[in-house]
């Protein structure tokens, strides 16, 4: 067996020919709580006022991907959806909300929750302007 098929399911012969698992995969369960419906407030600082909490859990990590959140914020109502953000601290007590953009930074995230960990994250929303429809006053007049 090679380097590169280490952590891969291989599994290789010990000394005394016994099977010895190489696989270093491990599965890590999370819950996602979804804050939604509200809105950021900058001043004093950064918070989510109002809204809805929606817990998920029992989530395979390795199916939180950036495009993998977008749809379950989709199945949550959100057709359009401005920003995702991430909630986390820093030092273990500074707060601090994490845009996800991409992947990798969904990635980076995953990494500081624990198995059976929490990650919370922010739905901002985008209002959808009404179509507005111009009536000329005059018609409106003569079908009275």
């Amino acid at each position: 067996m090679s380097s590169r098929d280490a952590g891969k399911g291989f599994a290789r012969a010990g000394s005394e020919g016994e099977a010895i698992s190489v696989n270093t995969m491990v599965e890590k369960i999370i819950h996602l709580r979804w804050l939604h419906g509200g809105h950021f407030e900058i001043k004093p600082h950064m918070r989510y006022l109002g809204g809805t909490v929606t817990m998920e859990e029992n989530v395979d990590s390795d199916r939180v991907l950036h495009m993998d959140l977008l749809g379950r914020a989709k199945d949550l109502g959100y057709e359009h959806i401005g920003q995702l953000y991430y909630r986390g601290l820093i030092a273990g007590e500074t707060e601090v909300f994490s845009l996800l953009n991409i992947d990798a930074d969904v990635m980076f995230h995953l990494e500081f929750v624990e198995n059976g960990g929490t990650m919370e994250l922010f739905i901002e929303h985008v209002v959808e302007l009404p179509d507005v429809i111009e009536v000329n006053d005059a018609l409106l007049m003569n079908m009275a």
